[in-house]
């Protein structure tokens, strides 16, 4: 399920909060408080001998929305247009390890499409609840 815009947990918090519930395990929406912590210096983890020896690479993939723009099935072309600009303009000043390559899905080629599908980089848009939202539309 995906909701329409911010407003939308609220207006239908009779039907989000129990899907929020059920998927984040002893998170209680009227008594819990998200916090987000963004400081890497405290993950602390230790990691076996044998962890060691096995794990090569590890990754993360987060989808989250920008504030200043609806959620995604409220989105219209205007605004995903303005997206990719303010982003690439974000990207654009990335140095160092940081540094890489933007592809707009209008001007990318079919190789690079699948490679970075392969890659695990690029979401197929083979879901059948975000295309129902309006998830894949005018996308640059």
């Amino acid at each position: 399920c995906h909701a329409g815009d911010l407003e939308s947990y609220d207006d239908f918090k009779d039907f989000f909060y129990p899907v929020i519930q059920g998927y984040h395990k002893g998170f209680d929406i009227k008594t819990t408080k998200h916090v987000t912590d963004m400081d890497p210096n405290k993950i602390e983890t230790e990691l076996s001998d044998s962890a060691h020896s096995k794990i090569i690479s590890t990754r993360i993939r987060v989808a989250r929305n920008l504030k200043m723009f609806p959620l995604n099935p409220g989105g219209d072309k205007a605004q995903r247009i303005a997206i990719t600009e303010m982003m690439a303009k974000v990207y654009a000043e990335l140095e160092g390890d940081f540094a890489g390559d933007f592809f707009l899905h209008t001007t990318m080629s079919d190789e690079q499409r699948q490679g970075l599908i392969d890659d695990h980089f690029l979401f197929r848009g083979k879901d059948a609840m975000q295309a129902a939202s309006g998830y894949h539309e005018h996308w640059p």
